[in-house]
């Protein structure tokens, strides 16, 4: 309840200081599914599918915000990716009629990868595992990123696009 009383500042009148810090629940996750700083992946991608499992068993959403990328060679050398909904949006209008919402909730939650040039692979630098918000996992489900096809589903697709429909 208390994330959907901040969603509507103007409204219910709270303010960044009723916001605490919540750890999500790694209960259902082993010690090796969640990210720590110091680990370790050959490839960038292997580290950008590590977090975006973590963050389905979690119950968030994850993005790449940054990458920076070496200047002579054009190859990724440092990667954040943040929680999907780190940042705020106010409402367009202005009218005093309308509440005005706010589309993201300030979320801290991070991850920051950089290529380590002796080993030849990527770590993690930066972990940051707490939320603003309480997360829910069955609610991931929902999500756009986390949505699968049913092989049923992807059949009948396939037979439409052969006939035309």
């Amino acid at each position: 309840m208390k994330a959907i009383e901040c969603m509507e500042i103007t409204e219910f009148g709270c303010d960044d200081t009723d916001l605490v810090d919540e750890l999500p629940n790694h209960s259902c996750l082993a010690k090796d599914e969640i990210p720590r700083v110091g680990m370790r992946f050959e490839h960038l991608k292997l580290a950008q599918d590590f977090y975006a499992s973590y963050a389905k068993k979690v119950g968030f959403i994850s993005k790449i915000r940054a990458t920076n990328f070496d200047r002579m060679t054009n190859q990724p050398i440092n990667q954040s990716i943040h929680y999907n909904q780190e940042g705020f949006c106010g409402s367009r209008v202005k009218a005093p009629t309308r509440k005005n919402m706010i589309a993201a909730v300030g979320c801290r939650a991070r991850i920051y990868a950089k290529f380590d040039r002796e080993k030849q692979d990527w770590v993690l630098l930066k972990v940051e595992l707490n939320h603003l918000h309480p997360c829910s996992t069955k609610k991931a489900v929902h999500y756009h990123e986390n949505r699968e096809l049913t092989m049923h589903a992807k059949c009948i697709i396939e037979v439409n696009d052969e006939a035309s429909i």
